[in-house]
């Protein structure tokens, strides 16, 4: 098989044979760790802060996905992408039960940042699935696992 978007030659038994066709593979799974220097830092469906902290969060985590995702896609580690399924692990070092979709509000802008950098086109439902919340044990941390999807034949008309 060759790189992705290459041009090979199909099998000598193929029924077209000599025929060229374009081979594609998926690409690998990317992963990203956030460090989260401390749980305030987290905007919670049961927060009740003001406004104008809610945004400077809302902000500080878009900005800071932005800049680590863009950097990965020009240096070439990170495809761009048509659609993928987002997983964003929250990961804490105590055993204290916490209920993870309470984090939704620190996924969103998140995955704004992913936009943002251009990794995807959009973060509506043609183009991502999820953010899907977990919680794991271990140091304080975000971390992202962004699994590349097949571009969809739907039109999306109805």
């Amino acid at each position: 098989m060759g790189a992705p978007g290459t041009w090979t030659r199909t099998p000598p038994n193929h029924t077209q044979r000599g025929h060229r066709v374009k081979t594609t593979t998926a690409p690998a799974d990317l992963e990203l760790v956030l460090p989260l220097e401390a749980t305030n830092l987290l905007l919670s469906e049961n927060g009740r802060g003001h406004w104008r902290e809610r945004a400077r969060l809302s902000r500080y985590w878009r900005t800071l996905t932005q800049i680590e995702a863009r950097s990965l896609i020009n240096r070439g580690t990170w495809p761009r992408l048509q659609r993928a399924h987002i997983t964003v692990t929250i990961s804490w070092p105590d055993r204290i039960r916490r209920d993870p979709a309470n984090y939704t509000l620190t996924a969103k802008p998140i995955v704004d940042g992913l936009v943002d950098a251009g990794l995807l086109p959009d973060d509506d439902h043609e183009h991502v699935t999820g953010p899907d919340m977990r919680r794991a044990r271990g140091p304080l941390q975000i971390h992202l696992l962004i699994e590349p999807l097949p571009p969809t034949t739907d039109s999306g008309s109805e």
